[in-house]
């Protein structure tokens, strides 16, 4: 990613944060750990660990992104973590920003580069939560079984 465009990204790191806790507090959270109130303090820490992603790039150790990455399906940085992509999606895309102005191939190549920087990010993340969770072998269904039987 050109220097420039990440600094643009910087520039524009307040109204990225603003943007992805409305789309994060629109959410009806999954879980008391799901609370926007308990995942905004994380943002600050998280963008620092995105623009690094950006400045080094992906590293030869990274996972398949195909892998599932949680299997209960209740971790709540996921949808810390969707809402953050697409605040970051919703700035990059916008037709008065920097990217627009860019050729189309270079545009599509500079929204790759940071869609899948954060997903790094996210993954790291995700997989960590996942690693302390109890509920990791648990069926995504949480239905009685006397909901199933019918």
């Amino acid at each position: 990613m050109h220097d420039t465009l990440i600094g643009a990204l910087k520039a524009r790191r307040l109204y990225l944060r603003v943007r992805w806790e409305v789309r994060l507090r629109a959410l009806p959270p999954s879980s008391a750990l799901a609370e926007p109130d308990a995942l905004v303090h994380l943002m600050d820490w998280t963008l620092e660990q995105f623009y690094q992603e950006l400045q080094t790039g992906p590293r030869h150790s990274a996972r398949e992104s195909g892998q599932p990455r949680c299997p209960c399906g209740l971790n709540p940085l996921i949808a810390y973590f969707v809402t953050g992509e697409a605040a970051l999606m919703e700035i990059m895309l916008d037709p008065r920003g920097r990217w627009a102005h860019l050729e189309p191939g270079l545009c599509t190549e500079e929204i790759t580069i940071a869609r899948e920087a954060i997903r790094r990010v996210a993954g790291r993340e995700i997989d960590a939560f996942c690693a302390v969770c109890q509920r990791k072998d648990a069926p995504k269904t949480t239905l009685p079984s006397s909901f199933l039987r019918g």
